[in-house]
């Protein structure tokens, strides 16, 4: 696999997500196109937001460890000598019960569903209810929220083409788990999301280890689980067969962050990036020279605020980028 590298100024940078081939701040307010200066972007007040996660012209900005966030819309405009319009429209905010809040990521994402539409995956109702709603803030969800099993919801991510969602959250006493579900059936059968989703038999038994990162290559649901002291595994799953595919044993630390890349491999974060294939269990690339943080994002209690290197992945176009609050490094897979 060849690789081609790219570094570009930052100014402040605090959060990190895609736009085509521009990279944004949603939270600092301003945008690193690949080629070109970069550009100020007037967000308003920041509040406290700390995070953001993008999906093209929109973003969400939130508190990272806090129940507050925020649904943006890039606009265009942009300020020009003394003149300093607002560069977003403010479409709605959005907020998390308070329990336990402090402690776990604002669970939230922004995503294309199976059928091409935006879809907003949060938890308005409640620390274990899970929600989708349009971008106008309609629940396609709508259920009671009783009975809904006790899952601190966290970490949530789409697969490449919107059909599988990821909750990597937690449970008590704390253990961090992986809930996998089908969006189409889940806009179909609401209550199916109020459940822990499909069923993973990781390593052979239901939570078998404690799941710290997760991420879907092609139909296939990968996982790094911590099993003791001693052994970190990464394990694939294939959710159309609904079987354990593969167990690879890894070295430290395992990566609490994932990329998925092509249909066999599949990019670890923490300590040196390396890509993994999934078919030998090898290493195939590192890169030694760039530091890919030390799992402050895990989804559990006691959990950090964010901290440089902010991630931001591109999967369809095989690309990721890390970003310091003055740099940010951009790696491209070349086809």
């Amino acid at each position: 696999m060849d690789f081609s590298r790219a570094e570009l100024s930052a100014t402040g940078l605090r959060s990190l997500a895609w736009d085509g081939d521009t990279l944004v701040d949603w939270v600092a307010g301003r945008r690193y196109p690949l080629r070109g200066p970069s550009e100020e972007m007037n967000v308003g007040s920041s509040y406290r937001f700390d995070a953001a996660v993008g999906l093209g012209s929109w973003g969400v900005s939130f508190e990272a460890l806090g129940t507050k966030g925020v649904l943006l819309r890039d606009n265009g405009v942009r300020p020009t000598g003394n003149y300093v319009p607002m560069s977003v429209d403010i479409v709605r905010e959005i907020d998390r019960s308070y329990y336990h809040a402090r402690d776990y990521l604002f669970p939230v994402t922004l995503f294309d569903g199976p059928r091409g539409a935006p879809l907003l995956a949060h938890c308005p109702r409640g620390y274990n209810v899970l929600d989708l709603e349009d971008l106008e803030g309609n629940c396609l969800t709508p259920r009671s929220k009783d009975h809904a099993e006790d899952v601190f919801h966290s970490q949530l991510q789409a697969s490449v083409d919107g059909r599988w969602l990821l909750s990597n959250g937690w449970v008590w006493h704390p253990l961090r788990v992986a809930c996998v579900y089908n969006v189409a059936r889940a806009l179909e059968e609401p209550t199916y999301l109020s459940t822990t989703g499909e069923e993973l038999m990781l390593g052979g038994d239901t939570w078998a280890g404690e799941v710290i990162g997760a991420t879907f290559v092609g139909s296939r649901f990968v996982c790094t689980t911590i099993e003791d002291e001693d052994t970190a595994v990464l394990d694939v799953h294939d959710l159309e067969r609904r079987g354990h595919e593969t167990r690879i044993e890894l070295p430290t630390p395992p990566g609490t962050r994932l990329m998925p890349l092509g249909d066999d491999h599949v990019v670890l974060f923490d300590g040196h990036p390396r890509v993994v294939q999934l078919s030998s269990g090898s290493i195939v690339e590192e890169w030694k020279d760039l530091d890919g943080g030390r799992g402050v994002h895990m989804p559990s209690v006691s959990m950090q605020a964010p901290a440089p290197p902010y991630l931001a992945t591109d999967p369809v176009h095989g690309r990721f980028a890390l970003g310091w609050p003055d740099q940010i490094a951009t790696v491209s897979l070349v086809r």
